[in-house]
């Protein structure tokens, strides 16, 4: 009889501790699926296994796009911020700057300003490139060029200019600080290397002192009526070229309308000069860097383009 009873006893707590664990187990559960459901928005994720939850950070890909691009646009106007004051410094810093760079790279052809006033403070209002015989005048406390000056083989009249209108500050459009560095350094590199293709023998090997040269003949080859003018439809093409530069696209888009400086879709000779030759010297002689040229293959774009990702 009483080992009949010790067994009951046994088999009663056997039985109460298996509903009491089942109880737990089944309460554990639906306390875990609440907190699941509680983070079905992204922050947190987690996988039910055997009563336990492995607990997995997990970041919102819409929330991280949004807080990475906010970051990557703020970092971009810090730069051009930088960059839109960077070189804005008094005519002798600047000039021994460039003249640094000369006596390091003496066939290097950087532009040189010259100065005038205390100390060689300011800037004379006219100045010149040794290499290219441009001349154009110049806000005398800031160096910015005057643009619409620039005269070749001939010193401009820059008497009264600043009262007449200064809009030496017209930019590419989207095209600034080390974008526009960049782009400048791409497109002289097409230039004098098709240059390069085209003349073969007869270009010279110093083709870093031969941005005009290249210059004005990219202007007869895109001069298809060879009326001294470039005409929409000569340019447009020219430009489907530009845009697909790699990461300066918006440069290239929008250049060839900077140059058509009184928006009449016609880009003229001087109009081309002022911005290829003068606008890539006045960019800043601070940030000036030797332009690389390679010898393209049949294609010069080859070398510096890549496909759209």
């Amino acid at each position: 009889m009483m080992y009949s009873l010790k067994n009951n006893d046994c088999i009663t707590v056997l039985l109460l501790l298996f509903i009491y664990l089942f109880n737990f187990n089944d309460a554990r559960y639906h306390l875990i699926s609440r907190d699941n459901s509680k983070h079905q928005n992204g922050l947190f994720g987690g996988i039910v296994h055997a009563g336990s939850i492995i607990g997995m950070p997990i970041v919102d890909s819409r929330r991280k796009n949004e807080t990475e691009l906010k970051r990557e646009k703020d970092e971009e106007e810090r730069n051009d911020a930088k960059e839109d004051s960077f070189g804005k410094t008094d005519c002798r810093t600047q000039r021994e700057q460039a003249m640094r760079k000369l006596e390091n790279n003496p066939e290097n052809g950087n532009y040189i300003p010259t100065c005038a006033g205390d100390s060689d403070i300011l800037f004379d209002r006219i100045q010149c490139h040794r290499l290219s015989h441009i001349c154009w005048c110049v806000n005398p406390e800031t160096g910015i060029p005057l643009s619409g000056t620039s005269k070749y083989n001939a010193k401009p009249n820059c008497d009264g200019r600043l009262q007449q209108g200064d809009d030496s500050r017209r930019q590419i459009k989207g095209c600034s600080g080390k974008k526009k560095a960049k782009f400048y350094q791409r497109l002289f590199s097409s230039l004098i290397s098709e240059w390069i293709l085209a003349l073969g023998d007869e270009a010279n090997d110093d083709a870093i002192t031969s941005k005009d040269k290249a210059v004005r003949w990219k202007f007869e080859q895109l001069d298809v009526n060879n009326n001294s003018r470039l005409e929409r439809k000569e340019w447009k093409s020219y430009r489907n070229e530009l845009r697909l530069l790699n990461k300066v696209r918006k440069c290239g888009r929008n250049f060839l309308r900077f140059c058509d400086r009184d928006g009449n879709k016609q880009i003229m000779l001087d109009e081309w000069l002022n911005c290829t030759i003068y606008a890539d010297m006045t960019i800043s002689t601070v940030s000036v860097t030797k332009t690389k040229v390679t010898l393209p293959r049949k294609n010069p774009f080859l070398d510096i383009l890549q496909p759209d990702d």
